[in-house]
């Protein structure tokens, strides 16, 4: 599958890497979106969208967090959030 890479919304991990929101694949619906979260990992309550300006909408205003990863080769990824000690800042960028 050719992912799709959110490069206008980039957060800053703590190591210095740069993270953006990435589309995967929900196993159960088949569906390719990216993936927002209220709380943790919770898959009830997740809300998939293909739309960016929701992504960037939900978490930098409402405090969703988000899977993202790195774009270099030794990939960091996970479910980050604004407000939590792993990511120092962010940037919307114009793509």
């Amino acid at each position: 599958m050719n992912t799709k890479i959110l490069t206008k919304l980039m957060l800053t991990h703590t190591s210095g890497d740069h993270l953006f929101p990435y589309m995967s694949k929900n196993n159960k619906t088949k569906n390719v979106a990216y993936n927002l979260f209220k709380k943790g990992n919770i898959k009830e309550g997740c809300i998939e969208t293909t739309d960016e300006n929701k992504v960037i909408d939900l978490v930098v205003n409402h405090n969703y967090s988000v899977r993202s990863r790195s774009l270099n080769a030794v990939s960091r990824s996970g479910i980050y959030r604004l407000n939590q000690r792993s990511i120092t800042k962010y940037k919307i960028q114009s793509v």
